[in-house]
C-alpha cells in the first residue's frame, strides 16, 4: 500500500482528477464533436490505472421509473458515499459499454487510495455506489455483477405496475415526441406486443445486442417485477433489498435510513428530499387501469410471495 504520505498524496491526485473529469464532462457537454477523442482517451486511461479504482461494493438495479434518480441523489448526499462520477456507468447493460473493458468501468469510480484514506480519517467503511434504472430488467446484468462483485449490496425500487407503465409511457411523449406518434397510453399499450416482441429474447441470446425498442416500449411488460427479480434474489439472498416507490415517496427520511442501514451506513438526516423525475398514473382511463390491474394480478401475488409480504398496490388486483 505504501507509506502514508504516498496514500495520501495519491488520495489527493485523486480528488484532482475527479474534478478535471468533472469539467471534461463539462466541455463535452458543451462541444460534443470532441466526444470521440474524449471517450478514446477515458478508455485508454482505463486500460491503464484501472486497478488503481475500486469496483462498486453497492447498486441501485431499477427498474425504470421506480425512483432510481431520487433513491441514488439521497444516498449520495451521506458523507461516506461515494457515487460514481455519473450516475449510470451503464456497463453491466450496454454491450457496447461492457466491451470497453472493466478498467473503463473501474475508472468511473473513486480511487482505492481515496477510499483507504476516508476510513482510516473517519473510522467508517465507504460505500462505492453504481445505479441504473435498467439492470435489474437485463437479462445479462446479474450475472455480470455477481461476477465481478459477488459480496455487492443490491437495492431495487419497486412501484405499482400500472402507475409505472403510464410514467414511462409519459417520459416517451416529453422527452420524445417522435416516438409516440400522438398515441394514447392505451394506443400504446396496445402496441406493446408487436413492437417489441422477440426483443427480449434476442438479447438473452446474443450478449452483443442491446434492444433499445424493448427498454423503450415495455410499458407493461416493465413491471412484472417477480420474474425479472427472482434471479437476482436467488443469487445474492439477504444481500437484497427490494424499497417500493411509494414508501420512498410518503417517507423519504425514513426509507433512505433504512436503505443506509441495509449498506451498513449510519443513519443520517438526508438535507434534500426535493422528488426527481416524478411521473404519476393520474391520466389513465378506467378501462385501460382495469386491464392492467387484471394483467398485473397474478405477478403481483408473485412478488408478494417473492418478499414475504403484502403490497399497498397489490391489494387492488390481489
Amino acid at each position: 500500500m505504501g507509506s502514508r504520505a504516498q496514500r495520501e498524496d495519491l488520495a489527493s491526485r485523486g480528488g484532482r482528477i475527479n474534478r478535471a473529469k468533472s469539467r471534461v464532462q463539462a466541455a463535452l457537454a458543451r462541444h460534443p464533436r470532441i466526444y470521440p477523442a474524449a471517450l478514446a482517451l477515458h478508455i485508454a486511461y482505463g486500460r491503464a490505472v484501472g486497478r488503481l479504482h475500486e469496483l462498486p461494493n453497492a447498486y441501485i438495479v431499477g427498474f425504470q421509473r421506480c425512483g432510481t434518480t431520487a433513491l441514488y441523489s439521497y444516498l449520495a448526499q451521506h458523507p461516506d458515499v461515494m457515487a460514481g462520477f455519473a450516475k449510470e456507468a451503464r456497463y453491466f447493460e450496454d454491450a457496447a459499454r461492457h466491451a470497453r473493458g472493466i478498467g473503463w468501468y473501474r475508472s468511473n469510480f473513486a480511487l482505492s487510495a481515496q477510499r483507504a484514506l476516508h476510513e482510516r480519517r473517519t473510522r467508517r467503511r465507504a460505500v462505492i455506489m453504481d445505479a441504473s434504472a435498467k439492470y435489474a430488467s437485463h437479462p445479462h446484468a446479474m450475472r455480470r455483477i455477481a461476477a465481478v462483485t459477488p459480496e455487492a449490496r443490491i437495492v431495487a425500487l419497486v412501484r405499482d405496475p400500472i402507475d409505472r407503465a403510464y410514467s414511462h409511457y409519459r417520459m416517451n411523449v416529453v422527452a420524445r415526441p417522435d416516438v409516440e406518434e400522438g398515441m394514447t397510453f392505451a394506443q400504446a399499450i396496445e402496441a406493446e406486443e408487436s413492437r417489441v416482441a422477440g426483443e427480449y429474447e434476442r438479447m438473452e441470446r446474443d450478449e452483443s445486442y442491446y434492444s433499445t425498442r424493448y427498454f423503450g416500449y415495455a410499458y407493461a411488460r416493465g413491471g412484472l417485477y417477480a420474474k425479472m427479480l427472482a434471479p437476482w434474489a436467488e443469487r445474492f439472498g439477504e444481500r437484497l433489498l427490494v424499497v417500493e416507490a411509494e414508501s420512498l415517496r410518503a417517507d423519504p427520511q425514513g426509507t433512505v435510513g433504512r436503505v443506509a442501514g441495509f449498506l451498513g451506513l449510519e443513519r443520517r438526516e438526508v438535507a434534500d428530499t426535493r422528488e426527481r423525475n416524478v411521473g404519476g398514473g393520474e391520466g389513465i382511463d378506467g378501462d385501460t387501469r382495469s386491464r392492467l390491474a387484471e394483467y398485473y394480478r397474478g405477478p403481483n401475488k408473485d412478488l408478494e410471495g417473492l418478499l414475504g409480504r403484502r403490497l399497498a398496490w397489490g391489494k387492488g388486483t390481489g
